[in-house]
């Protein structure tokens, strides 16, 4: 107990006496803050509030120049002080303190909840903008009440508010760039196309500015709220949720990953609409004539402008946004109808209404549907031909059929049991041939993609286009803004599932997936797409013979030359080695299982008795 006391009568004389001698920089830079606050709040009316704020800025950045510079030579007292007064304010275990996992199995299933970060900020913005509308007319004239009771308060108010519009306008225009630039990359327009949209870019909000509708800019967040509605309303079906948990915490819960990307769609679009508000309530507010910067308050033009700047940065921003996220929205959905869709047969032969209403009642009944020739084919379609059969000759289920040619049906079939068994058959073998041309195209894309770049990190490629929220495909051990680029926002150039496969065929492949227990492939660089149809035919063979009643194994895989195949399940809190061996650097709240495809450097595809060392296995990032 006498430690202690000890110590606070040696610090607190040390502390008076350098505030007592004022050629202290303790003291020097604590007098020269208080100097300038009582400047601000004499000189700060009468300058007026455009000029007071700017000149307030102004030495308040020299100021904290100059006193970051006495900290670093030796540490201020006082600022330390303050700093920990701060930090007592936040609690240890915030509760934006998060860790976060990818959950691609769904099975057992993980109790669903809305993480605090996300929830309380959604409910308060959303209030905050009720609350704020009806009085948008008087913003930011209002600040002014603020300089009339304190010049120095309102410095704080309006610089944070500057802070907060100049950052987020800087973020949100660089968002738009960027998913211009990669879609420019990915599609490349004609030049008229992109001299037109530049010119409208900045044309729009020129002329809006002195005449035209305020309230243009505001479309781009009101659209970015709707799509975030709908991503939140949309019907949850466990195919990828988000686990979470507080950090330190045992409690374990789940988020859909579709509610919590339009959660923080929602939540950037009331962030802007809030500032909108704040900054240029008066100007979107005002009804008649030319608006200009309207503030509504003589003196005050900062704020308006830096508000109309950011007002055309967050639209342009949000609408991008809301566009990849209402592509996301139409891929889920192409991906829900392609999986309940029914056999489609194309047919030739059949001529005459009544003779095609005939039949495609009788496919009907079946469970097929019918389109007919010279109607261009499409390409999940089974092509059909109506012939004339021999009455004596009966169809032999065991016969093996010549996938490329038609399938030969007769009027009498369409009452027969296999009928709509030929035709499940021929679209799954056709599904099948598309998914092996798709990714042929893919790879060859990617990888000449890549060596065009000549930057070609990591290990391999991933692959899970069976996924709908996969728009491509990916690299291992890149950095975290290029995972975020390359298959979840902007597939690369070369490699968008959409180019080159169906969504029949990735929904065939996704069901093939779920039986088999394989959630992402990962195809190391060197391994040919050979090999990789060869690891595919064997997830096909195991999900045809056993009908979804058994996993794959890496024992279903021996004897494919060339290939060394490793399949690793990540469950929540599992270890993946034994006792004695290190440990890796895995996310336990991660659940997939991976089906990685190596190149074999020898030694056979007998099982090894040492356990495989996983510090350096290739993993998606967001299950680290």
């Amino acid at each position: 107990m006498g430690v202690p006391g000890a110590l606070a009568l040696k610090t607190r004389p040390n502390l008076l006496q350098r505030l007592r001698d004022l050629g202290t920089r303790e003291g020097v830079s604590l007098v020269l803050w208080l100097a300038f606050a009582a400047l601000l709040e004499t000189l700060g009316p009468e300058l007026g509030p455009d000029t007071g704020l700017v000149a307030a800025i102004g030495c308040a950045l020299l100021l904290a120049r100059t006193t970051a510079r006495w900290n670093r030579r030796s540490p201020l007292l006082w600022l330390g002080g303050l700093r920990q007064f701060f930090a007592r304010l936040v609690p240890g275990r915030a509760p934006w303190k998060l860790e976060l996992g990818l959950d691609l199995r769904g099975t057992p299933p993980v109790p669903r909840g809305w993480p605090p970060i996300l929830l309380w900020p959604l409910v308060g913005g959303s209030a905050a903008l009720v609350a704020l509308a009806p009085f948008a007319g008087h913003f930011p004239g209002a600040l002014l009440s603020v300089a009339r009771v304190s010049f120095v308060l309102y410095t704080v108010v309006a610089s944070a508010l500057l802070v907060c519009l100049l950052g987020a306008g800087a973020l949100f225009a660089l968002l738009a760039l960027f998913t211009l630039r990669e879609r420019i990359q990915r599609r490349p327009p004609h030049a008229a196309i992109v001299v037109a949209a530049l010119v409208f870019a900045l044309a729009t909000p020129l002329a809006t500015f002195f005449q035209g509708p305020q309230w243009l800019p505001l479309i781009g967040p009101v659209l970015a709220l709707g799509m975030a509605a709908l991503g939140l309303l949309a019907r949850d079906d466990g195919d990828v949720a988000l686990l979470w948990r507080r950090r330190g915490s045992a409690s374990l819960r789940s988020l859909p990953a579709l509610s919590f990307t339009g959660g923080q769609l929602a939540l950037a679009a009331l962030g802007a609409l809030l500032l909108d508000v704040l900054a240029s309530g008066a100007r979107i507010a005002h009804t008649g004539g030319s608006a200009g910067l309207g503030s509504g308050e003589q003196g005050l033009v900062v704020l308006p402008l830096v508000g109309f700047v950011f007002s055309w940065c967050a639209g342009f921003g949000l609408l991008a946004l809301a566009l990849v996220f209402g592509r996301w929205l139409l891929a889920r959905r192409a991906a829900r109808l392609a999986r309940v869709a029914r056999v489609a047969l194309y047919v030739h032969g059949v001529r005459g209404r009544d003779e095609r209403r005939a039949v495609r009642r009788s496919l009907g009944l079946l469970g097929l549907d019918a389109r007919f020739a010279p109607r261009p084919r499409r390409p999940h379609e089974v092509p059909a031909q109506f012939v004339d059969r021999p009455a004596d000759t009966a169809w032999d289920p065991f016969l093996a059929e010549d996938v490329e040619q038609p399938l030969a049906l007769e009027l009498a079939d369409l009452e027969g049991p296999h009928t709509a068994q030929r035709a499940a058959r021929r679209d799954l073998r056709q599904d099948r041939m598309r998914l092996y041309a798709g990714l042929a195209k893919l790879l060859r894309a990617a990888r000449r993609h890549d060596r065009a770049l000549g930057h070609q990190r990591g290990e391999g490629f991933w692959l899970g286009p069976q996924h709908w929220f996969l728009l491509g495909l990916g690299r291992d051990r890149q950095a975290d803004e290029e995972a975020l680029r390359e298959g979840l926002f902007e597939p690369r150039a070369g490699s968008a599932y959409a180019d080159v496969l169906d969504w029949r065929a990735r929904a065939h492949l996704l069901d093939v997936c779920r039986d088999v227990e394989v959630d992402l492939v990962f195809l190391q660089d060197g391994v040919s797409f050979g090999g990789l149809r060869r690891v595919l035919e064997t997830l096909f063979e195991v999900h045809d013979i056993f009908g979804g009643t058994r996993r794959v194994e890496e024992r279903d895989f021996v004897g494919l030359v060339g290939l060394r195949i490793v399949l690793h399940d990540f469950e929540l809190g599992s270890r993946l080695l034994k006792t004695g061996y290190p440990e890796p650097d895995y996310d336990d709240l991660a659940r997939a299982r991976i089906l990685h495809v190596f190149k074999d450097k020898g030694g056979g595809n007998e099982r090894a008795d040492t356990p495989l060392d996983l510090e350096d296995l290739p993993m998606p990032l967001v299950l680290r």
